[in-house]
């Protein structure tokens, strides 16, 4: 049967939503992790000869390797702190041999160096990473939900805000946001898939603070459940937004016939 997705725990949508991301994090971080632990083991134990130290960057890479391959068949948050660990581990290494060749008279190779700030930085943010997904697979999902809402997730990708009424768009930062409006519920993700929320209609709030200069839009106050941002939005999706906010769960607010056509009553 499919699932009413205004009666489905809040919570558990959440963490079906918050494991769509982490795959996609995993798995980029991942496919990183296999690409460099195979350059660096392979620079590590080929130059062996040159300096013993280079075994350290072999062992680094043999590290690095294990862990991508371990992300790819997994996905597990827990993955994330490995991830960040190496990440930050062969950084550190980029940056501490280009220095010791500088000192020695040798060539600066500031790539290295620069390639080790990248990466120690890739290393913090899989950390970051970590603290805000880990809970993600505590709640027992079944693959019905699951699956609906990843079509859902999909659907809204390739939707157009500017052709669906129940779909709103605004940026916020440097990223673009936009999402479904179904009746007590809105579903807001980032259009670079790093960040969904799916959450009740009260914890969802967009307050004008003034009009833009340029074109027909207004700066506005956003609130998504507890995190709070500043960004602009179009007029039409302010008050499109607007009397989604103010409709009453009873009528037939927008987003209504979408949720009865995917998340009714009838059979899959």
């Amino acid at each position: 049967m499919a699932i009413d997705l205004n009666r489905a725990d809040p919570d558990i949508l959440q963490n079906v939503a918050d494991q769509v991301v982490i795959r996609r994090h995993t798995r980029g971080s991942a496919i990183g992790s296999v690409i460099f632990g195979l350059i660096n083991s392979g620079i590590g134990f080929w130059s062996m000869g040159e300096s013993a130290l280079n075994l350290i960057l072999g062992l680094i890479g043999l590290f690095l390797l294990a862990e991508g391959i371990f992300l790819l068949v997994t996905s597990n948050p827990k993955g994330l702190i490995a991830d960040g660990v190496a990440f930050i581990t062969v950084g550190m290494w980029n940056i501490v041999i280009t220095i010791m060749n500088i000192s020695q008279g040798g060539e600066g190779q500031a790539f290295f160096a620069v390639l080790g700030v990248i990466q120690i930085g890739w290393g913090i943010q899989s950390f970051k990473r970590f603290d805000r997904f880990s809970h993600t697979g505590k709640i027992s999902v079944s693959p019905d939900l699951a699956g609906e809402i990843k079509i859902l997730i999909e659907e809204i990708k390739k939707g157009n805000p500017k052709k669906s009424m129940d779909m709103i768009q605004f940026n916020a930062g440097s990223r673009i946001w936009k999402g479904r409006l179904a009746q007590g519920r809105a579903i807001m993700l980032t259009t670079t898939g790093d960040d969904i929320q799916i959450m009740p209609k009260s914890d969802f709030t967009i307050e004008r603070t003034g009009k833009a200069m340029i074109g027909s839009t207004v700066y506005a106050d956003i609130s998504l459940k507890r995190r709070t941002m500043k960004g602009t939005i179009s007029t039409e999706h302010m008050e499109r937004f607007e009397n989604w906010k103010n409709a009453q769960e009873e009528e037939d607010v927008l987003g209504e016939a979408y949720l009865k056509k995917d998340f009714g009553s009838g059979s899959m």
